[in-house]
């Protein structure tokens, strides 16, 4: 996976407007998982496999597998920080949530159709551990059925050295950081992560080559879950 931002020709600034259609996900704790699973009407493809729901946890991330409590972001890979997930802002964030928090402000929302998935975390406050810590984050993470993922950041406000940017799979052996407790993010900004589409496999991803010698690389091309079209991606070897 790798990711750009706006600062690249080929991302662009856009929110997807949902607040005239949208569902509202309930929390039991500012902790944990919204009480609902979010169903996709097409195939996620995430580090090599493919997923047909989510969890969505109160501490900005959502989740392709278990949900995890933790609320102090981490650099990732960590195996113990919250595995198979997505994290456009992960932090002690503090939505309306059924333990009654104390502070609690702001509802995370969601949208899908055939081409995309929208959560939205809409003006969610953080846990307050004191006013130099305060903040409300408006915010949206868009996953495209092609498995290209984009973080919208429309207001954000307070303290943005607490966070953590990024993704890592299901063991916690590989991840991306793009931010981790770094003041970068600004209001009406994008980023957008992408990954080697689901159609390709490279087998060995690591080869040593004897001088003077060659060594054949395999190229598997597997169309089940595509539609028709045309497909291409640029391969760079290093």
């Amino acid at each position: 996976y790798y990711w750009k931002d706006q600062s690249q020709a080929d991302v662009s600034y856009e929110w997807i407007d949902i607040s005239s259609d949208n569902s509202t996900l309930t929390f039991p704790h500012n902790d944990e998982a919204a009480n609902e699973n979010i169903n996709l009407p097409f195939n996620f493809y995430y580090y090599d496999s493919y997923y047909s729901s989510l969890i969505v946890n109160a501490n900005g991330w959502i989740g392709l597998g278990s949900d995890n409590n933790a609320w102090e972001n981490t650099l990732l890979p960590n195996s113990e920080s919250p595995l198979n997930a997505i994290f456009p802002f992960w932090d002690d964030l503090n939505p309306i949530n059924e333990s009654n928090s104390t502070n609690m402000e702001g509802y995370v929302r969601y949208h899908v159709n055939s081409e995309r998935a929208v959560i939205w975390f809409d003006n969610v406050r953080r846990w307050t551990g004191g006013s130099d810590m305060d903040g409300y984050f408006d915010f949206q993470t868009v996953l495209y059925s092609n498995g290209k993922i984009k973080f919208n950041y429309r207001s954000m406000s307070g303290d943005l050295n607490s966070s953590t940017i990024g993704i890592q799979n299901s063991d916690g052996s590989s991840g991306l950081n793009v931010v981790v407790n770094q003041d970068y993010i600004t209001n009406n900004t994008s980023i957008e992560i992408k990954g080697k589409p689901s159609w390709l496999s490279v087998l060995p991803l690591n080869l040593e080559i004897e001088p003077s010698t060659s060594e054949n690389i395999p190229l598997t091309f597997d169309t089940s879950n595509l539609t028709d079209g045309f497909y291409n991606y640029n391969l760079k070897l290093s």
